[in-house]
């Protein structure tokens, strides 16, 4: 070896961004003291919140002397970030001992009655379908353990009263396991108790689409345009505005939303609307509590959908589930508030507000807040959006809400 390139060599591991980060037990103060100061200020839903935010510095301050390596770290802070229940916050980092992201990383809707767990939706193309989890069926097990008693792992350690929406949030988590190790539920229906291992099926985490979105003309001249978790693409514009033109002679429209677990872009939702507008229109409010001042003056604002290329002017159904998320959602309440379209099928995921991103000074970790609030044009915030029509699935292979929605346009395109 030369010494041009040993010198070369020892230059290059000097370098600062190429060493191993070596972050310091006063480092880790700081940043959980950041995250707990930002959260504090520009969180979006503390009145929907039972968590003392006081009781969270105190408990987790003290944990903070077990953290020495950054993997730790960002442990910690999942946990920390889980005393807001909140499924549209969280890390942009990740262990493989973490929880999946709910919607994203999750195959099962769920609905708490009590103590009791029931499945209300299963997400197509998952292990969970594969395996023949179905709605309707009851969850008693979470890999061995009672749901009742597994959620405790989970529940927030500084709530101020009992919340059964945190109780909710636990379970979906759990549900959603983590990347490292393989699920399995136990499920009772009308044809008993079995146990189900959906990992073995497909591991979600590698789920991918094909293509952007699909478009097709169904019998009856309906047309059919299904969103493939791409909101957050603006390559998503022209390909929808190409199958758009495609179907430009339908009798009504369906527009799929139910595969949009990981929101997007506001330019995407508003292109997309764009195109079934002859006039501007408003789709969306918008407030920021953070930005309220001393006084508590409400900042809030409405925002404009405007019309782009030829517009589409025939009715339209727009399908939505538990895997319609965020941006999703937007487009979904737009779409409903400009009088521009009839929803069916199950409540949406219910992600509150819009997220903002902040940085930890120190381990330069990235993390998510909701920090500004959304609402229905109507004044309805938009997680507890329920103005659509639900549908009850039927059998394996049937599509409920599709068949409503065709039912729905055909009769209006009498």
């Amino acid at each position: 070896m030369s010494r041009h390139l040993l010198l070369f060599i020892v230059a290059l591991i000097a370098l600062p961004g190429l060493r191993a980060q070596t972050l310091s037990q006063k480092d880790f103060y700081e940043d959980f003291e950041t995250l707990w100061q930002t959260a504090k200020e520009q969180y979006a839903y503390w009145p929907e919140k039972k968590t003392d935010w006081d009781c969270v510095h105190e408990h987790y301050r003290k944990a903070l002397d077990t953290v020495h390596t950054k993997r730790q770290f960002t442990t910690f802070l999942e946990a920390v970030l889980r005393e807001l229940y909140d499924n549209h916050i969280g890390l942009n980092t990740n262990t493989s001992s973490s929880y999946r992201l709910v919607p994203t990383g999750a195959d099962l809707a769920l609905r708490l009655q009590g103590d009791r767990v029931w499945i209300t939706e299963v997400r197509p193309r998952s292990g969970a379908a594969a395996a023949g989890i179905r709605a309707g069926m009851e969850l008693t097990a979470i890999d061995g353990k009672a749901p009742a008693e597994a959620l405790k792992a989970l529940l927030p350690l500084c709530l101020r009263a009992p919340d059964s929406a945190a109780r909710l949030f636990a379970l979906q988590q759990l549900a959603a396991g983590t990347h490292d190790r393989p699920r399995r539920f136990t499920l009772r229906s009308t044809a008993g108790t079995t146990d189900y291992f959906p990992d073995t099926f497909v591991n979600i985490d590698t789920l991918r689409y094909e293509g952007l979105l699909e478009s097709r003309m169904l019998p009856g001249g309906i047309g059919y345009i299904g969103i493939h978790n791409s909101l957050g693409d603006e390559d998503l514009i022209p390909a929808f505005d190409s199958a758009l033109n495609g179907l430009a002679g339908a009798r009504g429209l369906i527009i799929d939303l139910r595969e949009t677990p990981s929101g997007g872009t506001s330019t995407v939702a508003r292109a997309l609307m764009g195109r079934l507008l002859r006039r501007e229109g408003y789709y969306q409010r918008h407030e920021l509590p953070a930005d309220s001042g001393r006084y508590g003056v409400r900042r809030s604002w409405v925002e404009i959908v405007t019309p782009r290329g030829r517009p589409y002017d025939g009715p339209v159904a727009v399908l939505a589930g538990a895997w319609t998320g965020s941006m999703g959602e937007g487009i979904v309440v737009g779409l409903h508030g400009l009088g521009r379209a009839k929803v069916f099928g199950h409540p949406m995921a219910g992600l509150n507000g819009a997220i903002y991103p902040f940085r930890l000074p120190h381990s330069g970790i990235g993390y998510n807040l909701s920090a500004e609030r959304l609402y229905h044009v109507n004044g309805t915030r938009r997680e507890l959006f329920r103005a659509l029509q639900e549908v009850r699935d039927g059998a394996a292979g049937t599509d409920a809400a599709l068949e409503a929605a065709i039912r729905w346009l055909r009769a209006k395109a009498r």
